[in-house]
């Protein structure tokens, strides 16, 4: 009898695992919150498609404010990296997403961290300023002044 309640346990387990990663891709960000709250992992990734933990992934893929502090508070690790080691805080700042980068900054994010390319968020903001037109450069100017504010 054990073995069947592990079986079901970890079926249902898998199954919520699964749907979390589908709406992730489908950018479903409300069943995203909802089965994040039902208890999706926060830190496990989709081993199979996504090198991502998913607050790497909702800052990524531009997720609302609002989103990203949901996952932050059920329990997303805020400084766990994803692909090119790179944390949630170094997407935001890459995409010059100011109002994020002080959120994830708030709640805890390490500005020393580096990634496999051993840049800091910093770094990433300076380069962005010279070589992305796309991204305001005024935007950009504020993330660097905000992360000089937080560097050790």
């Amino acid at each position: 009898m054990g073995l069947i309640n592990w079986l079901r346990r970890n079926a249902r387990s898998n199954k919520l695992h699964d749907d979390f990663w589908h709406a992730m891709f489908m950018k479903d960000w409300k069943a995203v919150e909802r089965l994040a709250q039902e208890g999706a992992s926060l830190s496990q990734l989709h081993s199979s498609i996504e090198p991502n933990p998913p607050l790497v992934f909702a800052v990524e893929y531009e997720a609302p404010l609002t989103l990203i502090g949901r996952l932050i508070e059920l329990g997303a690790p805020i400084n766990k990296s994803g692909e090119g080691d790179s944390t949630a805080l170094m997407y935001a700042v890459s995409k010059g997403q100011v109002a994020v980068v002080k959120y994830l900054l708030e709640k805890g994010a390490d500005v020393d961290i580096k990634n496999a390319r051993n840049l800091k968020a910093i770094d990433i903001a300076k380069r962005r300023l010279e070589t992305r037109p796309d991204i305001s450069p005024s935007d950009l100017k504020e993330i660097i002044e905000i992360l000089e504010q937080h560097s050790s």
